[in-house]
Order: structure tokens, then sequence, then C-alpha cells
């Protein structure tokens, strides 16, 4: 009878760490997605500054895989 109490305050343990390590990575989620919308309004608002909004999507986006594979090469 004793070892059943036992099991049963193991599994309510386990169960309880495992909430609240479910807390911890939904909180770690948010906060991320909070920075990368942080940094997707900073990129915008530095391409905006150098007028990168007056161009077609299409050129930009040719012209940023282009910086990106020059980036990555050095």
């Amino acid at each position: 009878m004793g070892w059943i109490l036992i099991m049963v305050k193991i599994k309510r343990a386990v169960s309880a760490k495992e909430t609240k390590l479910l807390d911890i990575i939904s909180t770690a989620k948010r906060k991320l997605a909070a920075l990368q919308e942080k940094q997707i309004l900073a990129l915008g608002a530095l391409a905006c500054q150098h007028g990168l909004h007056e161009f077609d999507s299409q050129v930009l986006d040719k012209a940023f895989k282009g910086l990106s594979m020059e980036l990555t090469n050095k």
C-alpha cells in the first residue's frame, strides 16, 4: 500500500514539473515571437530610411538574395 502512495506522489511531481516546463516553453515562444516582430519592424524602418520602399519588391528580392550570398561568403 505504501508503494502505491509513493508512486502517486512521484507521478504528481513529474506532472507538476512537466506543466512548469511547458509554461516555460510557452513563455519563451511568446518572447521569441516578440523579438522577431521587433527585428522585422527595425529592418523595415531601416529599409524605408534608405528609400527601399520606393522599389518593386521583385527587384528588392533579387538584390537581397545577392546581398545575403555576398555577406555569407565573407
